[in-house]
């Protein structure tokens, strides 16, 4: 079975720098991924009752980003931040109220995050 053609995307950062995401034709990009997934959830919610989605979702996307980048920076909290674009400071701060730990893991310089 052969490959689709690789589609690029590119998106723009906080920078203004161009990043290209390449992907497969079937691959969907990270807007149609998330929006997919968010009509599956809310088509399940009752309306009838106050809900607290915006703040479940948003909760949940940026601890798995912070996870996700402090893993690609094996916990180096200064280019973390810099990837996310905020500060330092805020990024400690969120790890904190996340209670996001990471050690070092087998003796290897990477983290790895609990």
């Amino acid at each position: 079975m052969t490959k689709d053609p690789v589609i690029h995307h590119r998106l723009e950062s906080h920078n203004n720098k161009e990043i290209e995401l390449v992907r497969d034709k079937d691959d969907m990009n990270i807007e149609e991924w998330l929006n997919k997934r968010l009509r599956q959830y809310v088509s399940k919610i009752d309306g009838s009752e106050k809900g607290d989605l915006h703040n479940l979702i948003i909760r949940c996307i940026e601890e798995s980003l912070i996870k996700i980048v402090l893993n690609e920076t094996n916990g180096n909290q200064i280019k973390a931040a810099n990837i996310l674009g905020i500060s330092r400071n805020t990024l400690r701060k969120k790890v904190k109220e996340m209670e996001i730990i990471y050690k070092k893991q087998n003796g290897n310089l990477g983290y790895r995050l609990y």
